[in-house]
């Protein structure tokens, strides 16, 4: 068993790198997002990797709804699983779990983002994403080994509590204020039906952030990475992951453009049984889980601000509003909530009204 540091700094991965017998010839830190774990580029003997170090004594996720015992274990577990199935992860090349580091492929810099934010085609740059969730989730339909992360389960309970730690953050906190009365008990009402329906919803196996920032592109094609945290949940989770993105906005049109492509991709596989199939359910689930996943990601950036002391991801906080607004507004069964969330939320309000 290795000796693990408290925390990895650039000495420690130096002394780490050298225990394996590897000779470091750089150390560069790379950008993290808000995570726990932290990511260097080393290079030994002329050859280029990345190593994931975790800090000794953190919890595997901070995030609801992630249990389990080492992020590191789930990323070995889940990356030999989704490889034996065909499908693009990052190759392993040393994996030191006891140590809190694993040294992997280095798949460059370049994110689906990036080629998004650059001006390219937009249809045409997500057509491959796209083509890689429908393999995905093809791969991983009916798999003869069953999935390290399959008893996981964003149920009825997760989706619920995610939302009210929207209600937590992203409104009494973010306010200074507890919201009280009638628009509390409105959001609440709302909250406890959409995880109702979602969690009545066809389930699937979802990588659970299959976006833009998670999706590498590199010489042998797209490379998903982040997928540590998958688990069973309504089947179109990724697919709203991925088109209502929190870092990239769509409009309407090329949004409903997208998901055409989608289910017409889908088709092609022809999966027994597609809960699917039909465009307009998909359509459907599509907004509900909108409704669920982007108030999530809304108050999970107010938290990060708030009690990470991180405020670089509050500047996604008004479109991920924005995009449960606009889904909300397509079910006239909650205008109700929809009229409260607007009266708490400036965002929602000016969403509304754009």
């Amino acid at each position: 068993m290795s000796e693990r540091p408290r925390d990895f700094d650039a000495d420690a991965v130096t002394h780490w790198l050298r225990r394996e017998g590897l000779t470091p010839e750089s150390v560069e830190a790379l950008p993290g997002g808000a995570s726990l774990r932290r990511y260097w580029r080393v290079r030994t003997s002329g050859t280029s990797s990345v190593l994931m170090t975790m800090p000794y004594g953190g919890p595997a996720s901070e995030e609801l709804g992630k249990p389990g015992a080492s992020a590191g274990a789930d990323f070995v577990a889940m990356a030999t699983w989704l490889d034996g199935l065909g499908l693009p992860v990052p190759r392993l090349q040393r994996v030191d779990l006891d140590g809190g580091a694993i040294l992997l492929e280095d798949l460059g810099d370049r994110r689906l983002y990036d080629a998004i934010t650059a001006g390219a085609d937009l249809e045409a740059t997500y057509l491959p994403a796209l083509e890689l969730l429908v393999a995905f989730q093809s791969a991983t339909y009916a798999p003869a080994e069953a999935c390290p992360n399959g008893d996981r389960r964003c149920d009825v309970r997760v989706l619920q509590a995610e939302l009210e730690h929207f209600l937590e953050y992203g409104i009494d906190a973010r306010q200074g204020r507890r919201l009280l009365g009638d628009r509390r008990a409105a959001l609440e009402a709302l909250f406890a039906s959409v995880a109702a329906r979602l969690g009545a919803a066809p389930t699937a196996l979802a990588h659970r952030d299959f976006q833009s920032q998670n999706i590498m592109i590199t010489p042998r094609g797209l490379v998903l990475i982040d997928f540590q945290d998958a688990f069973v949940a309504p089947a179109t989770y990724d697919l709203v992951a991925l088109l209502r993105d929190s870092y990239v906005v769509l409009e309407p049109a090329a949004l409903a453009r997208l998901i055409d492509t989608y289910h017409r991709l889908r088709l092609a596989e022809r999966l027994p049984g597609d809960p699917l199939a039909d465009r307009v359910t998909l359509g459907r689930l599509f907004d509900l889980q909108t409704i669920q996943r982007k108030l999530k990601d809304a108050g999970r950036f107010e938290y990060i601000a708030q009690v990470k002391q991180n405020p670089s991801f509050l500047r996604y906080f008004a479109d991920s509003v924005a995009y449960a607004v606009r889904a909300l507004e397509r079910f006239p069964e909650y205008g109700d909530a929809l009229d409260a969330l607007c009266r708490a939320v400036p965002e929602a309000m000016a969403a509304r009204r754009a």
